[in-house]
């Protein structure tokens, strides 16, 4: 009697990890089926996403139009660029500073900190070998992302500024 009881159990554990092993598959197939999904959705968002992108380092390059601006001013600038037109799906604003391009830097962050936007640092750091080149990216969390970009020729006091503010494609950063 005792032996059957052992292979009854036995037959129950097997069932138990077969039904298990189809649990697991289809688990993994409902996973595939809901990543894929969002891979083309993520697809269709990259593209309008790669448009901003080249539309922002054209104009951080100075190819576009840019703002004057200043270091107290700059994110007032910003909203208020991208307030007046309704279509842009970006702002970049200008200015020129003295110091050397850690200090801009540093002063640029500051700003976000003490106007209150709730933004947080993604990164930062020096963009060249040398040190003539600083930049960041800030990220409210949701709406927007700015990058920011400093910069000094060899020899000058004086730094360029340019911050380059991205929407968000479906224009909620508004």
């Amino acid at each position: 009697m005792e032996r059957n009881r052992i292979g009854h159990q036995q037959s129950l554990d097997g069932r138990r990890a077969l039904f298990a092993a189809y649990a697991i598959c289809a688990a993994a197939v409902a996973g595939a089926l809901i990543w894929g999904a969002s891979l083309e959705r993520d697809a269709t968002d990259g593209a309008a996403l790669r448009q901003a992108v080249h539309s922002v380092e054209a104009r951080l390059r100075g190819d576009g139009e840019a703002l004057a601006s200043s270091a107290e001013a700059f994110l007032d600038d910003l909203d208020a660029a991208l307030e007046r037109d309704a279509k842009a799906d970006e702002a970049v604003v200008t200015w020129r500073s003295e110091g050397d391009v850690m200090e801009a830097g540093a002063r640029v962050l500051g700003t976000y900190v003490e106007g209150g936007a709730g933004a947080s640092l993604v990164t930062s750091g020096y963009l060249d070998m040398s040190g003539n080149v600083w930049g960041a990216v800030v990220w409210d969390g949701e709406h927007w992302a700015d990058v920011v970009l400093v910069t000094q020729a060899p020899g000058e006091r004086e730094v360029a500024v340019r911050v380059a503010r991205m929407i968000a494609p479906d224009g909620s950063g508004r």
